[in-house]
């Protein structure tokens, strides 16, 4: 994964790698080296470790892609706590069109 954020943009990278330090300090990250490197990542919640989100790197840079697993954080600790960490989250590149379509749907994608 690193080698694949060392061909993105400063600020790219520095988003990535911040998320993975993160992720490696708090989480468990599970690497996927299928067609694309990705890595998901787990918190503990709830005496569990659940899936809060996956990063996948593709061949173009704008491709690249960090999903949120919605339904996870609100089976492991509710609606309220899914809706505080999409309030949490900046709005960049789209994302507050796709966060109100979670809200919508109850946190459940």
């Amino acid at each position: 994964m690193g080698a694949a954020l060392e061909s993105r943009s400063s600020e790219d990278r520095q988003a990535g790698l911040t998320l993975l330090e993160h992720a490696d300090a708090l989480g468990r990250l599970v690497t996927n080296k299928a067609a694309y490197p990705s890595i998901s990542v787990y918190f503990p919640a709830s005496g569990k470790q659940a899936p809060v989100w996956t990063l996948s790197l593709r061949d173009s840079a704008g491709m690249d892609d960090l999903a949120f697993s919605f339904s996870s954080i609100t089976h492991h600790l509710g609606r309220a706590a899914a809706s505080a960490f999409a309030d949490a989250l900046p709005d960049v590149g789209g994302l507050g069109q796709k966060l109100a379509v979670q809200r919508e749907k109850g946190f459940t994608g």
